[in-house]
């Protein structure tokens, strides 16, 4: 994680978080991901094409809705590689702008990179939030 993602976590400026592909089933790591966020203080929203909530985790099914509706500071991606660069232009077509767009362990995709990062925003592929951030709290303590 860079310095400047890793201040931002830091300073607690990212609190709203957007999770891409977040599974209602519990034995999914994008469920436990969500889950984790959602514990440890953030306003966690779930785009999940079906539902209203998963526990206590709204549920929107695209996130263009979300983003029509809401200041999201982060988009967290449960999607493959492929589908990333549909995810960017989505969030460049929003009037709200992200802060950061995180892709999962082994998601990666360049072209989205480019863009968003010539947009302004910061880009993590192939990283765990969730463990980032708990190494975030072993600094911490």
């Amino acid at each position: 994680m860079n310095k400047k993602i890793k201040n931002l976590f830091l300073n607690n400026e990212i609190k709203n978080i957007a999770v891409v592909g977040f599974s209602p089933d519990s034995t999914k790591d994008s469920h436990k991901v969500g889950m984790y966020l959602f514990n440890h203080g953030f306003n966690v929203f779930a785009i999940y094409p079906k539902g209203k909530s998963i526990g206590k985790v709204p549920i929107f099914h695209t996130l263009s809705t979300l983003l029509e509706s809401k200041q999201i500071d982060c988009v967290v991606v449960f999607r493959k590689s492929q589908y990333c660069i549909d995810i960017a232009k989505e969030i460049l077509k929003s009037k709200h702008k992200i802060r950061i767009f995180w892709m999962q362990l082994g998601i990666e995709n360049n072209h989205a990179k480019e863009i968003l990062e010539s947009n302004n925003i910061l880009v993590v592929e192939n990283k765990c939030i969730m463990i980032e951030l708990k190494s975030l709290k072993d600094i911490e303590n």
